[in-house]
């Protein structure tokens, strides 16, 4: 889990970016946090250049695909590292997903299982479940050493420390908005994960 201090840490970056307590107040925070997405959409910007160099490591790792899943429209950089393979008309999905927050410099990842059954056209998802420590989940993970997946982030992405997904998904902050998100629709609190990671959260979180 994680600790106070590093907690603190990150309820201070919010606030820094976002006005908590006035959602719909637009104010310069936003501009800072549009510079972060600009940034990562120009092809020869720096951090691009860093992270393309953390998307090449992650190809030797031997997952049958590699996405780059980074949304245009938040302050983040996002990778799927995935092993598919498909059994009697089920296709199971086993994945790692990766998330680097252009506004605090740390970054998370986790397991991220599913399978879909065929149809006559495509896929219908039945199932799915983010994880990363939990024992009843262990046989739904990649075979793969996560210090491999840390460490070209560490690398590239000098300063940057681990947080744990679980913590950051179940905790929240009450009087906020993250960014993109329409200002006509603001439920009571949105989680630590949705401010500074990305605002599309996962479903069936478990530790």
């Amino acid at each position: 889990m994680i600790n106070l201090a590093l907690f603190e840490e990150l309820r201070s970056d919010i606030y820094k970016y976002y006005p908590i307590g006035v959602p719909r107040l637009k104010t310069s925070q936003e501009d800072a946090i549009r510079e972060k997405i600009v940034e990562k959409m120009e092809d020869h910007s720096e951090v691009n250049v860093r992270w393309r160099k953390v998307i090449n490591e992650f190809g030797k790792l031997g997952f049958s695909f590699v996405e780059n899943m980074s949304p245009i429209e938040f302050p983040n950089l996002m990778a799927s590292l995935d092993l598919n393979h498909e059994v009697e008309g089920i296709r199971i999905k086993k994945s790692v997903v990766v998330c680097i927050s252009l506004l605090t410099p740390h970054y998370t990842y986790y397991y991220a299982y599913s399978h879909h059954v065929k149809l006559a056209v495509g896929y219908a998802p039945l199932g799915s479940v983010v994880f990363l420590n939990s024992k009843t989940y262990s046989s739904l993970k990649p075979a793969v050493n996560l210090s491999s997946i840390a460490s070209p982030i560490e690398i590239y992405f000098t300063g940057y420390k681990f947080v744990d997904h679980y913590s950051l998904m179940i905790n929240k902050i009450l009087g906020g908005l993250p960014y993109g998100f329409d200002r006509d629709s603001i439920p009571s609190e949105y989680s630590y994960y949705q401010f500074l990671f990305d605002s599309e959260q996962p479903q069936n979180i478990v530790d």
